[in-house]
């Protein structure tokens, strides 16, 4: 009997020969590498998604709103139709006041996948979107490095250091429902798209990256770097212009420098930079919150744009004689330089530009956003921190000691320093593109320590270059030119082998470690076995019902107690009044208009956090003068919550713009010593310390003492007569040597902790609410669980909303 055996799968081109399976897999090898970084870095993001809840603050905003736009065909609030839950009483216009691309762009993809089959609560796949984007952006950084090296070895290292990237990954993980999980994919996709409409002088990639910019735009209004770095990068090009114009008029010999830098500038560049820069910044323009055209950072892109263009006209038509070519670009240079100054002199609008442009190069911002946390600026030891391996410990303490050596900054300033002598090498000024986003990326993160994510791709794509570099190298030696795989391995290639292999560990270690540590701020995390905690079995923040509706489990939870009774304990439109940090909450868990939030809004809503510090730093018996203010929004609640005594300094920096910044010390409970007929109790706070004394019945026995150390000794010691109680300030003693100001209970640790009040705090509206439940003022304390206190407002003869 005849036997048949399965044909070989083949497909054939012209000439007639055969492409098998095998062809294909040597061809397109990196594939399966790519698919299993795309794979493990979803697994990574996915792991803070756990407890089925929000991270931060900004993302309960982002998903309300994108809730919204799902269940009002795709409608988000307008002039017409405000959204009431923000800025109360006249509600807010998110058409006008938010991006709404993030919003959007994960509405518009979970109304695709339910289209084709995939079902799952919105709540769920918002806490996976982020995640998703950020496994994409691994991708695109495969895409990036191939495109600039001409590597796939390159991709493929910084598809892998860009997955593994603390500096990307926390606003990329799961539940970072926010504007730059969105943002990064465009932000990465429209370089990738620039460098290839270069190198394939190519309109249609060009305008490919200026839709993406414009993606970006409509995300974040950190595209402002992105419009800086493209100027920042042809602003380096023309800078080497000039200089080489200068050379070669002084020395000679750099002619042919000169010709090689003005050919990459001419049309292929073109191809790239007009489309992207053109449509990236006009088509925001579509939408009322847009970066305006006006704005420091467009135009300096678009003063890059006109020298390009104005150079390529006069030589494209020979309006300039071929041997004066080489002096356009200085020349233009110095006359955009003289119309600068001369605007100066006679308009406010040259005058600003310099205003930003001095904020910018010295790292200024103003007094709100001084207080923010994320706007701080950053430092080289948070730069190192977030590119390294420091959370692989954790995991593999055995490596303790070699850890450091596999942190993605070694490589990125390795592959810098290579870059430079590859660029001298070759003269290849493409190289110099990488170089100028590393730099701008580092100055925007010493601008806002928030930016470190944009720092994470281009670090990755040029620890990408380094990798793909030496393995190129050694490619084209004897050592890895051997047929067999026998012959492969030797003494080069068997200690690079292990190094990469180390180097794939511990990365995959840290980043697991770091994901494991992130949680979400308004659920405290709870292991379903409390005495043998395991990070995989914790019980979710929320679940969804039958009917579709998020439940908070309330159990240990602080703040999902105080949220429920906002939502279902208070008059339905009740107002909360508080410091503006946590008015998302207040308004998606709360389901409650609040005075301010994190938008922090200005223009037709007012100066609200200048007016909330200054009403915080007010006396108490200054409180009626407040009565009209608090009518003028509605207020018909109070929240204090335990972490508004930290955010004191910010206050006090914002009501008086600037001028002083105040705080309170906290101490926690380090000792205690028995004394005759007392007991001594010693509260710490680094080197300062508080003696209360008490006696057997566990009254006060004596008079607070406050002591200072050095080198484990006392050796200053003052008294504090004053406490701050419910019952008012009591004073508890008459001591000449005694420190002004009080001490108040630390109402979340008990008997445990204690604040020292200073005198400039001590008399405020914030003191009374914060520690002495109100004492004196028309409040009423309806909620308290140790955490969070809610103050109903009472007002005489007349009510608000809500109440």
């Amino acid at each position: 009997m005849k036997k048949f055996s399965r044909p070989k799968l083949s497909l054939r081109r012209k000439g007639g020969e055969a492409y098998g399976a095998r062809h294909y897999i040597r061809k397109y090898w990196y594939v399966f590498f790519l698919i299993g970084i795309f794979a493990v870095s979803l697994w990574f993001r996915a792991l803070p998604g756990r407890y089925n809840e929000l991270i931060g603050l900004d993302e309960f905003h982002v998903y309300r709103i994108a809730e919204y736009a799902l269940h009002n065909n795709l409608q988000i609030p307008t002039e017409q139709n405000p959204d009431m839950l923000r800025y109360s009483p006249i509600g807010v216009n998110t058409w006008w006041a938010d991006y709404a691309m993030p919003s959007y762009l994960p509405v518009l993809v979970y109304v695709f996948i339910s289209a084709i089959g995939i079902s799952m609560p919105f709540f769920e796949f918002a806490i996976f979107f982020p995640a998703f984007m950020g496994a994409v952006g691994a991708i695109i950084a495969f895409l990036i490095a191939k495109e600039l090296f001409k590597s796939n070895v390159s991709g493929l290292f910084a598809a892998f250091f860009v997955s593994m990237t603390p500096a990307l990954f926390t606003r990329t993980s799961a539940a970072s429902f926010e504007k730059e999980a969105t943002a990064v994919i465009f932000m990465m996709a429209a370089v990738w798209l620039f460098v290839k409409a270069y190198n394939k002088s190519s309109w249609f990639y060009g305008i490919l990256s200026g839709l993406s910019l414009a993606l970006m735009s409509l995300a974040w209004g950190g595209v402002q770097y992105i419009y800086l770095f493209f100027a920042a990068f042809f602003g380096a090009l023309f800078i080497a212009d000039a200089a080489l114009v200068i050379l070669d008029y002084l020395f000679s010999g750099f002619g042919k420098s000169l010709e090689n830098l003005e050919k990459f500038m001419g049309p292929s560049m073109l191809k790239a930079y007009v489309p992207m820069i053109l449509l990236g910044s006009l088509i925001q323009q579509l939408t009322p919150h847009n970066i305006g055209l006006t704005s420091m950072s467009v135009l300096a892109a678009y003063g890059a744009l006109a020298v390009l263009l104005i150079r390529y006209g006069l030589v494209k038509f020979n309006l300039v004689k071929k041997e004066k070519v080489h002096y356009i670009i200085p020349g233009l240079m110095l006359v955009m330089v003289a119309v600068f100054f001369v605007g100066i002199t006679f308009t406010d609008f040259f005058d600003s530009i310099i205003r930003e442009i001095f904020s910018l190069l010295t790292l200024s911002r103003g007094v709100i956003g001084s207080t923010v946390a994320e706007n701080a600026p950053g430092d080289w030891a948070t730069i190192l921190s977030t590119l390294g391996t420091g959370f692989s410990s954790g995991i593999l303490p055995q490596l303790n000691f070699l850890s450091p050596f596999f942190a993605l900054w070694i490589f990125m300033f390795l592959g810098s320093f290579l870059l430079v002598f590859e660029f001298y090498r070759t003269h290849n000024w493409l190289l110099i593109f990488p170089l100028v986003w590393l730099v701008s990326s580092i100055w925007g993160v010493f601008f806002y320590v928030r930016l470190l994510f944009i720092l994470g791709p281009v670090g990755g794509v040029i620890a990408g270059f380094f990798f793909g570099w030496i393995i190129g190298r050694l490619g084209k030696t004897k050592y890895l030119k051997g047929k067999s795989l026998r012959s492969k391995i030797n003494f080069i290639t068997l200690p690079l082998a292990i190094f990469i292999i180390l180097l794939v560990v511990v990365n995959a270690a840290s980043i697991y470690a770091y994901a494991l540590s992130i949680n979400t701020a308004i659920c405290f995390p709870q292991y379903k076995d409390n005495q043998n905690p395991n990070p995989f079995e914790v019980i979710p923040c929320v679940t969804i019902d039958g009917n579709g509706s998020q439940v908070l489990h309330e159990d240990g939870q602080p703040w999902y107690q105080a949220m429920n009774f906002l939502s279902q304990k208070t008059p339905e439109g009740s107002v909360i009044l508080s410091w503006w940090d946590f008015g998302y909450w207040f308004q998606t868990r709360g389901h409650r208009p609040s005075v301010a939030d994190g938008g922090n809004l200005g223009g037709p809503y007012g100066n609200r956090d200048f007016e909330i510090a200054e009403w915080y730093t007010d006396k108490p018996e200054n409180w009626s003068a407040w009565v009209p203010w608090m009518k003028g929004y509605n207020v018909s609640y109070i929240f204090m919550d335990y972490t508004l005594p930290g955010k004191y300094g910010a206050i006090s920096k914002i009501a008086s713009r600037g001028e002083q910044v105040l705080g309170f010390l906290e101490f926690r409970r380090t000792g205690m010593y028995p004394r005759t007929n007392s007991t001594i109790i010693e509260y710490t706070s680094g080197p300062y310390a508080i003696w209360l004394p008490f006696d057997d019945n566990g009254g006060l026995s004596g008079t607070p003492t406050f002591l200072v150390s050095q080198n484990g000794k006392y050796y200053s010691k003052n008294y504090i007569n004053e406490f701050c109680t419910t019952s008012g300030i009591v004073r508890v003693a008459n001591e000449s040597q005694a420190m002004p100001g009080c001490i108040a209970i630390n109402t979340y640790l008990g008997q445990e902790g204690l604040f020292y009040v200073p005198p400039e705090i001590e008399n405020t509206i914030f003191n009374d609410l914060m520690f002495m439940q109100g004492y004196g003022l028309p409040v009423e304390k309806v909620f308290d669980n140790g955490l969070m206190q809610i103050y109903k407002v009472k007002y005489e003869n007349q009510t608000v909303s809500g109440q």
